[in-house]
């Protein structure tokens, strides 16, 4: 009589199954409904459940995973009731002898993934109110420093620079390397807008408007500006932020949320300074009001002059009277003509000293190429740096040159 076969163990018969199934599954595609979708927020990882329907009205429901790394990459929100594409390995949880997908990607039905996300998170942020106009900073009139957070490698630096120079070339510009593209570039802006913040604490090195721009490109390659942790550093900022990302037709989360949205780099600059209309506006306002004040006041003398005249009653006082009254007159002329001469003199002189100014600048020799690097320590104190070995790694240092400044850390 031959021996019965050796029964299965369980665990035996469960890795024998998960096998088969990984082996032979080992990336499919599933189409269906999401239910019960929970995030455990201890792991990260996500579960839930996929389910559908036959022509007869029978349920089929699936049991699903997917782990934090691969979650993280996707961009949408999964929720209850969406239909999507699941693409993963089919396998056996153990532990309960469960068949389920262990999933690498989720692909939403009827949308781009990328639309969804853009969508989801546009829903989220105007529920809390971080699109609310009221919410939003004014900008500077006239600011005297301008911080330009943008990949230095690009041509959107170079445009930004060449528009603030030609508008307003008394600010300070500095400018706030960062990557605009990539896996990490959310989180490097993210950590730069909160290191200008801080800087902002300090009234010697607070940054009056800061442009955050690039370039145009894919909705791939703008897509780090669509991060929530982006859009969250942006609408945290104490410092205006003007949004001057891609092409006029591209718009972005971080559009929304900033203080001012401009169309491209270049119109970031524009509406960061102020234009030479608004600044003849100023001088001839003020101008008006000065031509007003005088004759007002001269209006108020000659009141008072009448005035007399009209309490007067002898001849010899009138021929007083209109003897002052001819003093007034060649006094106003005189004074008129005084004034004028002493602004012409002093803008003549102002010209002069500007241009001497101009000449001794030390902006004159690092025009034709050099710059100056300094160390910059933690007091605040700096140093100049002569030669290599005057730096060790992790310091800080500032380098200036003709168009701006640049900031780095030493490796």
């Amino acid at each position: 009589m031959s021996e019965s076969p050796r029964p299965f163990t369980v665990g035996e018969i469960c890795a024998d199954v998960r096998g088969r199934l990984e082996k032979h599954f080992a990336s499919v595609d599933i189409l269906g409904e999401v239910t019960n979708f929970t995030k455990n927020a201890a792991s990260g990882h996500a579960y839930f459940s996929l389910r559908d329907r036959d022509e007869r009205g029978s349920e089929s429901v699936l049991s699903a995973l997917i782990f934090k790394a691969d979650l993280s990459r996707v961009k949408f929100e999964p929720r209850n009731g969406m239909r999507l594409v699941a693409t993963g390995k089919l396998t056996i949880y153990s532990q309960q002898g469960r068949f389920q997908l262990q999933a690498r990607a989720l692909r939403p039905i009827g949308i781009g993934e990328r639309e969804l996300a853009f969508q989801q998170l546009q829903e989220k942020l105007r529920a809390e109110g971080l699109f609310d106009p009221m919410r939003k900073r004014q900008l500077p009139r006239f600011p005297a420093r301008i911080g330009v957070a943008t990949s230095t490698s690009g041509s959107a630096v170079r445009d930004i620079l060449e528009k603030l120079r030609e508008r307003w070339p008394i600010a300070e510009v500095r400018i706030f390397a960062i990557p605009v593209q990539g896996e990490r570039a959310a989180s490097a802006i993210a950590a730069t807008l909160a290191w200008i913040n801080i800087l902002a604490q300090d009234p010697d090195h607070r940054i009056d408007v800061l442009i955050l721009g690039r370039g145009g490109g894919s909705v791939e390659d703008l897509w780090t500006f669509n991060e929530e942790i982006v859009a969250r550093a942006v609408a945290s900022s104490v410092v205006p932020i003007i949004s001057g990302v891609g092409h006029e037709d591209d718009r972005t989360i971080c559009d929304l949320v900033a203080d001012q949205r401009a169309l491209t780099p270049t119109d970031a600059a524009i509406k960061a300074t102020p234009s030479r209309t608004e600044i003849l506006d100023l001088v001839l306002s003020a101008r008006q009001r000065l031509d007003r004040s005088m004759r007002d006041r001269f209006e108020d003398l000659q009141t008072d002059l009448r005035h007399a005249k009209a309490r007067l009653r002898r001849d010899v006082l009138k021929l007083h009277l209109d003897a002052l009254s001819r003093r007034v007159s060649t006094s106003r002329e005189r004074l008129k003509r005084h004034i004028i001469g002493t602004l012409e003199k002093m803008h003549l002189r102002l010209r002069a000293l500007a241009a001497r100014l101009d000449a001794v600048s030390p902006l004159q020799v690092l025009g034709r190429g050099y710059s100056l690097t300094q160390v910059l320590d933690d007091s605040g104190a700096r140093k100049i740096v002569f030669d290599a070995t005057d730096v060790q790694p992790g310091q800080k240092l500032e380098t200036t040159l003709a168009r701006g400044r640049i900031v780095s850390i030493v490796t």
